[in-house]
């Protein structure tokens, strides 16, 4: 509910204002926990929030880690079973890392990953990604299967041209594919240049 909540009013923003998710993602929480990482933006730093739900408060421990080594303890929130890491404006730009501790090893569950972040200056926003694609259910797939991936990258109202772009695709066995997405109106991709890459 109050992801829905923050989603509904962070869209009423102009696109400059809207926070960025950079993860959101469940993660396996086995044995001694789980680590995250995500790139903090040098455009983005203000507000940075890592969340985590899933985990109670007796038996999981969720901190983040900025670039420099320095640690930051998350706030637990009974009512809504949730762990949060609330770092304000940061000028740490680089590789975070989120840390999930879960002290009962006994028992493993799953626990729901986002964080968000915001852009320093309005005016100056961070290019966003937004993908889509050709079917949201893939059958088994044969050798004959089409399936197609979208990304549209813009940043503020501008598109972006000249990206380099890759989709990382797991197969059902669970092997990371990298395929390489273009702007080039061939193939896939429809229109040259429209900052939709395919």
């Amino acid at each position: 509910m109050e992801k829905a909540f923050t989603s509904a009013s962070a869209d009423q923003r102009p696109i400059g204002q809207r926070p960025v998710t950079l993860i959101n993602k469940i993660i396996p929480l086995e044995d001694q926990g789980a680590s995250v990482f995500v790139t903090v933006d040098r455009e983005l730093g203000k507000n940075l929030e890592f969340i985590a739900s899933g985990g109670d408060g007796d038996t999981t421990v969720v901190k983040a880690k900025g670039p420099s080594g320095k640690i930051y303890h998350a706030d637990y929130v009974e009512e809504l079973k949730r762990h949060k890491v609330t770092i304000g404006d940061t000028e740490e730009s680089g590789r975070w890392e989120l840390i999930v501790k879960n002290k009962n090893r006994r028992e493993n569950g799953y626990v729901s990953v986002i964080v968000v972040s915001e852009a320093k200056d309005p005016e100056n926003p961070p290019a966003r990604l937004r993908t889509f694609f050709s079917a949201n259910v893939v059958p088994y797939a044969r050798s004959s299967t089409q399936f197609r991936i979208f990304v549209e990258l813009k940043k503020g109202e501008q598109v972006v041209k000249e990206a380099h772009v890759v989709a990382n695709v797991t197969t059902p066995p669970g092997d990371q594919v990298p395929v390489w997405l273009k702007d080039s109106g061939v193939g896939a991709d429809i229109t040259e240049g429209d900052g939709i890459y395919s």
